[in-house]
């Protein structure tokens, strides 16, 4: 569905089972920004900027899927190598620019640790936890 401003800002997209959880008037997170369900009318959810600093935060689908154990495992494998300066395929040199901005504000998970990260912000604090599979069993 597509969120756009009472005033006709188009901001994005977002999934009709998150909006069809809201009542008309209930806050929720959308672009870094609180928004207030006005309406929603032919799949486009109307909202207006509030100054609440608390509300629902939209969850994608994709959020929800678990990643097999085979690809879980190869992408905390990818990550230990970044962490030790290995860049060794096309892939890995492709995001080598983030992985290394990663780094330098925070850290790349290695395949035995869960990676948390903690900022604050004028909206409150925020936790985001990076947990993959989990730590590898031997």
């Amino acid at each position: 569905m597509q969120v756009r401003l009472s005033t006709g800002g188009y901001l994005g997209t977002i999934e009709e089972s998150f909006i069809s959880s809201l009542n008309i008037g209930q806050v929720f997170w959308f672009g870094g920004r609180p928004l207030e369900l006005v309406k929603v009318k032919d799949m486009v959810v109307y909202g207006k900027l509030s100054k609440k600093k608390s509300g629902k935060v939209p969850a994608w689908g994709g959020g929800r899927l678990p990643l097999s154990s085979r690809l879980s495992e190869q992408i905390r494998l990818k990550l230990e190598a970044a962490r030790q300066g290995r860049y060794e395929d096309i892939e890995m040199l492709t995001v080598k620019p983030l992985l290394e901005i990663q780094q330098l504000w925070s850290a790349i998970p290695g395949t035995d640790s869960l990676l948390i990260e903690k900022t604050t912000t004028d909206d409150g604090c925020h936790v985001f936890i990076y947990p993959f599979e989990g730590p590898v069993c031997p």
